[in-house]
């Protein structure tokens, strides 16, 4: 965003500050076993799952998973989808499934449950998921990005955009085109707990960095050298 703003309004980076913002507290509470149970029940997520959330448009990029996840080994993974859209993008991806018969590993979430229990049951969500795949081709932020590592859930996202930046170094980064990759990641962290464990335990401290204590402290001292 701010080399947008640098290119499009030409003016110069040392006039442009960068402060990052924060997700909502809650994706910040502790796991709960308790809780995991209960969204796994509720949606009826028996097998092991990758989330991805975003809206179903073409520079979210959710293709790439569903290719990914034709690729991958383990055929008992699902990738649940958070995210609505009719467009001609969301009846490409619905095209996609019916033809390699994925049917029975891909859920839109959004599609069987209300938005808004969704949206407060994202938290339990994330930690229940094996990792949040978010390959977006571009993004003012990537907001699922920080909420998945505050929640204490791996993350494979792209190295375009600004989400390389968001992650710093605690998500696995993949070109955004390239599902062999993302597959590979995705059996990287279903195979390996001990990657899956450090991967989570890196967002959480790049998530601490980013919370809304260190973002609003930003802001303000900002605010006060202008004056």
């Amino acid at each position: 965003t701010r080399q947008d703003i640098e290119h499009t309004y030409n003016i110069p980076s040392n006039q442009i500050r960068t402060i990052y913002q924060s997700c909502d507290p809650r994706f910040y509470l502790p796991d709960r076993m308790d809780l995991r149970d209960l969204v796994r029940r509720k949606y009826g997520l028996h097998q092991p799952y990758f989330l991805t959330v975003g809206s179903l448009i073409a520079r979210k990029n959710i293709g790439t998973v569903l290719e990914a996840l034709l690729r991958i080994p383990q055929q008992d993974i699902r990738l649940v989808i958070i995210g609505k859209g009719k467009n001609s993008y969301a009846e490409k991806l619905k095209q996609f499934i019916k033809i390699h018969q994925l049917e029975n590993r891909v859920l839109f979430l959004e599609e069987h449950y209300p938005s808004s229990e969704i949206l407060a049951d994202l938290p339990a969500l994330y930690q229940a998921a094996v990792g949040l795949i978010y390959p977006s081709i571009k993004e003012g932020y990537g907001i699922p990005v920080l909420e998945a590592m505050a929640a204490g859930t791996a993350v494979i996202t792209t190295a375009h955009s600004s989400m390389a930046e968001i992650s710093g170094e605690a998500a696995l980064l993949s070109d955004p085109f390239d599902a062999d990759q993302i597959a590979l990641f995705m059996s990287l962290l279903y195979e390996q707990p001990d990657e899956r464990i450090r991967r989570i335990t890196e967002g959480k401290t790049r998530a601490q960095q980013l919370d809304i204590t260190h973002s609003s402290a930003q802001l303000m001292q900002h605010y006060l050298s202008l004056f």
